[in-house]
């Protein structure tokens, strides 16, 4: 059960662009319908029907088959901690970000580690074009169906978070991936996930502006 689309995304680009997120970014997601914002959830009565509450701004990853079809929502608060997914939705189909012909593919716990990774990329001059999806947490669900729906995949990176639980289940996905893949190991170079070493590399590049400008 998706839930309504806010009248503008200004709260959502306001949230990415504080977690660094490159803004072109922001903008392709939210054109292509992956990315928007809400001010509401339904919760689920007693007798089993849903009513509509109103929130402050949500953010809403939307997770498609591989025809274009939602089939998985998670929202995340805006303005503070507050994350759910949304009734009926099926983590086989977590948020993702493909493209057409790539032969690999890019794993991340959650929607915001993929997009710092994107963001990363984008700095690099070896930027290629990628697979790229979100597992809604440890769980190889999402990975299993898209490596179905993708058979072309041959490489998969694991960029899971550089914790005890993060660690184990890349060499648990690694094991049941055995030989019909071509396996790596990516945890983030500073902090515990992908977004963490995104905002180290983005306030050291700035603090290096900065100590450049005093200089001169």
């Amino acid at each position: 059960m998706l839930p309504d689309p806010a009248e503008n995304n200004n709260a959502v680009f306001a949230y990415l662009k504080s977690r660094g997120i490159d803004a072109r970014i922001i903008k392709r997601c939210i054109d292509e319908g992956i990315i928007f914002q809400t001010n509401m959830f339904y919760l689920r009565k007693e007798d089993g029907s849903y009513e509509r509450k109103y929130c402050p701004p949500q953010v809403v990853f939307v997770g498609k088959d591989k025809d274009g079809i939602a089939k998985y929502a998670c929202t995340r608060s805006c303005k503070g901690n507050e994350k759910h997914d949304a009734y009926g939705s099926d983590k086989a189909f977590s948020f993702s970000i493909p493209e057409d012909g790539s032969r690999s593919v890019w794993v991340f716990e959650s929607a915001v580690d993929l997009l710092s990774h994107m963001t990363l990329c984008g700095y690099s001059r070896n930027d290629y074009s990628t697979h790229r999806i979100s597992l809604g947490g440890i769980s190889p669900v999402a990975l299993h169906q898209f490596l179905t729906d993708h058979p072309e995949v041959r490489y998969v990176n694991l960029a899971l978070d550089a914790d005890e639980q993060g660690r184990e289940a890349t060499k648990s996905i690694t094991e049941f991936l055995g030989d019909r893949y071509k396996v790596y190991d990516h945890p983030p170079i500073n902090g515990k996930d992908y977004n963490e070493d995104l905002l180290y590399r983005q306030e050291q590049f700035r603090a290096k502006r900065r100590s450049s400008d005093i200089e001169r």
